[in-house]
């Protein structure tokens, strides 16, 4: 599988994981992702697959605009579709204060990079078995946002979505997502606890998603990383993943 069709197949997990929790709507100029039930989480409120072509750009975003404030919300993400150019978007939104984002696809290329490497004490356990700890392990991430507490429950009702937390003598040390799309698999929803970052958490998370990956037999396995943290970057090559190419996304300034 060539590079193109892995930053496909990510585009396609994406959008996946948005419909976990989100209604969606064709726009002229997109797809409108909303959640009236999270209405704090920038996530659940983007216009995806953005195509300007020759649209006449302010007046796309004025629509997209009077389209979230009907619904009481409002638009934080853009995302261009694949094959429209980056530089329209980017001029119409970075001149209203929006950040330009760069996210890095990655695909596994590696199954048996981080065998052995585990530490035997950490336990893999099922989120769903256990809704108190994966209760802390989300509100660590964000604290004080019910939403996003509210989502992560909401996304395991999602048969083809499994979520695993770490623990260590009790204590919740991190978590992690494996979500099935069609034939495709993507790990999402990583999160390492601070106090644990010295005990090998993370390749516990990751060789457990891993052996679940190597049953399942997806035709790929990708993550999505911030372009800007190398060192999550440098952790998912360790584990056996390479670069495959890049995403661009737009993100509202906080108000």
């Amino acid at each position: 599988m060539d590079n193109k069709e892995i930053v496909s197949a990510v585009r396609r997990f994406d959008q996946a994981w948005c419909e976990q929790i989100c209604e969606w709507e064709s726009l002229a100029h997109g797809v409108a992702y909303c959640s009236a039930e999270f209405p704090s989480l920038p996530e659940a409120h983007q216009l995806r697959d953005v195509w300007l072509a020759d649209a006449d750009a302010e007046q796309a975003y004025q629509q997209v605009e009077e389209y979230y404030r009907e619904r009481g919300a409002s638009c934080h993400l853009w995302v261009p579709g694949s094959g429209q150019p980056v530089e329209p978007v980017e001029a119409l939104l970075v001149g209203k204060g929006w950040r330009r984002e760069e996210r890095t696809a990655m695909s596994l290329t590696r199954m048996d990079a981080i065998d052995g490497s585990a530490d035997e004490t950490v336990r893999i356990l099922p989120a769903r078995a256990m809704p108190r700890a994966y209760r802390l392990s989300l509100s660590e991430s964000v604290a004080g946002n019910d939403d996003y507490v509210n989502a992560g429950f909401e996304r395991l009702d999602d048969a083809n979505h499994d979520a695993f937390l770490a623990m260590i003598d009790g204590d919740v040390a991190g978590r992690i997502s494996y979500l099935e799309v069609g034939d495709i698999a993507g790990v999402t929803d990583f999160h390492v606890s601070p106090k644990y970052r010295d005990r090998s958490v993370g390749f516990a998370l990751m060789a457990h998603v891993l052996q679940l990956a190597r049953r399942l037999l997806p035709r790929v396995m990708a993550a999505c990383i911030s372009s800007e943290d190398q060192t999550g970057q440098s952790f998912l090559e360790r584990c056996g993943f390479s670069e495959a190419g890049a995403l661009v996304q737009f993100r509202r300034p906080v108000e």
